[in-house]
């Protein structure tokens, strides 16, 4: 793996505001919002992305998905060489009682081992409250693994932002 992979991301700055964002690429809104998460550790612009990504349809969620796990996929898991690391990923995925953590677990383990169309699979079966979660999850691990220009989450952001985006969430739906 070369050093380049794991380099933060960097994008230039974009504006996640309703006029701008309609006109953005998904992976430019997911990129954004990345960031401004990063910068502000605040839970707004993980909500701005998903009613963006859910008014676009179902195509841009699952693109936005992608954008969030292609990065994901160049870290080490748990430290662990790949294929260990993998099946720890799924270990963990049939365990957990969470449909949101299981879905972004098996994802990624989907994603790493077999490719995109069988995450893609996975993805699909999901009932569709556990995969816009499962989006703001994503995004809240690719802030906290990944990061951006700007740093990563800290341990403490990153428990808030689930306490926030995918725990209050889950439980009202």
């Amino acid at each position: 793996m070369s050093d380049q992979h794991l380099q933060p991301l960097h994008h230039p700055a974009i504006s996640l505001a309703p006029d701008a964002a309609t006109q953005l690429p998904v992976e430019d809104l997911v990129y954004e919002a990345a960031d401004a998460t990063v910068r502000t550790g605040e839970p707004e612009h993980g909500q701005l992305l998903l009613a963006e990504l859910e008014r676009r349809g179902d195509h841009a969620l699952w693109e936005a998905a992608l954008v969030c796990l292609g990065p994901l996929s160049s870290r080490p898991v748990y430290g662990l060489p790949e294929e260990a690391g993998v099946d720890r990923l799924r270990q963990i995925a049939r365990s957990t009682p969470d449909a949101v953590t299981a879905l972004v677990l098996e994802l990624q383990a989907r994603h790493r081992s077999m490719g995109t169309l069988a995450a893609h699979l996975i993805w699909q079966e999901a009932p569709a409250d556990v995969r816009h979660t499962a989006m703001l999850q994503l995004l809240i691990t690719l802030c906290w693994s990944v990061g951006s220009e700007h740093g990563r989450l800290t341990p403490a952001q990153t428990v808030s932002l689930i306490k926030s985006l995918v725990v209050t969430r889950g439980a009202s739906q």
